[in-house]
C-alpha cells in the first residue's frame, strides 16, 4: 500500500492534535504543511545512502510512512506552538530504506550454520 501527501500532512497533523482523527486537513493547512513536506522529502533524498529513492510524496511507501509523519510532526508542532512528539523518525525511515548487509557473526566455527550454542553465544553477546 502507498500513501499521498496529503495523507501525510492529514497524518502529521493528527499526530500533533491539531485537527481530529476524524478530520481532514484544510486547503490552507495542506499549502502551508505541504511547503514542509516538500522539504523534508528533497532533504531526505540527499542523506547519504538514500540517493537512490525512487517514490514521490505521491506514492509514499507503507514502510516508512508512519516515521516520515512523524518526522513531518515534530518539525511542524512547533509552529502551532506543541511540544513536538518525541521518537527517532529519521533512524525507522532509515532502517526501512536500508539494506542490512552486516554478515552474521554468530557463525562462530565457520561451516554456514548456526548452531544453537552458536545463537546463544550470539545473544549473550548482545547482553553483555
Amino acid at each position: 500500500m502507498t500513501y499521498n501527501r496529503t495523507q501525510l500532512i492529514t497524518e502529521a497533523l493528527q499526530e500533533i492534535g491539531v485537527i481530529a482523527d476524524d478530520q481532514a486537513a484544510t486547503a490552507g493547512e495542506v499549502k502551508r504543511v505541504g511547503r514542509k513536506a516538500d522539504a523534508l522529502f528533497s532533504e531526505l533524498k540527499t542523506m547519504d545512502g538514500l540517493t537512490g529513492i525512487t517514490w514521490t510524496l505521491e506514492t509514499i511507501p507503507d514502510a516508512v510512512f508512519d516515521a516520515f509523519s512523524l518526522w513531518l510532526a515534530q518539525r511542524i508542532a512547533p509552529s502551532y506552538e506543541i511540544a513536538p512528539p518525541r521518537g527517532m523518525p529519521l533512524s525507522r525511515i532509515r532502517s526501512a530504506l536500508l539494506p542490512d548487509d552486516r554478515t552474521d557473526s554468530r557463525d562462530l566455527d565457520g561451516d554456514g550454520t548456526i548452531s544453537e550454542a552458536e545463537a546463544q553465544a550470539g545473544l549473550e553477546a548482545r547482553y553483555y
